[in-house]
């Protein structure tokens, strides 16, 4: 896989990640909104995060498996590398916007699993037909 192949496949997985997060409060219009410095429906998505949003990363992950890039799990994780991105600028905005950074981080990696397991199984699944 070749530099421009990479870059690719780093943007379409973080354009997915972020469409499973967005896309069920803006499916539901009647879900809670809350207040974000830059990005109150990126927020709104994380806050409300539930089975949906869990099967769509699953989904975003098994799309971004299916260009069997190597290390699937790690391409997986990738789908939700702009919401650290998406919460630096915030701090840069309002420093008091996310005072547990950190711990903000980890969750998100764990929020990253369903996409991580749904890239792994269809690199496997693939790999697997081609043979």
């Amino acid at each position: 896989m070749n530099l421009a192949s990479r870059c690719a496949l780093a943007v379409a997985a973080g354009a997915l990640g972020l469409l499973a997060i967005v896309l069920p409060p803006l499916m539901d219009p009647g879900s809670r909104r809350y207040d974000a410095p830059l990005f109150p429906l990126v927020r709104a998505g994380v806050e409300g995060f539930g089975l949906l949003s869990a099967l769509l990363l699953f989904v975003a992950g098994a799309i971004v498996g299916a260009a069997r890039p190597p290390r699937a799990w790690l391409w997986g994780m990738a789908t939700l590398f702009p919401l650290p991105v998406i919460a630096l600028a915030e701090v840069m905005v309002d420093p008091t916007s996310h005072n547990l950074l950190p711990i903000e981080c980890a969750f998100y990696l764990v929020l990253a699993v369903p996409a991580a397991v749904g890239a792994q199984l269809m690199a496997r699944w693939r790999a697997g037909r081609q043979s």
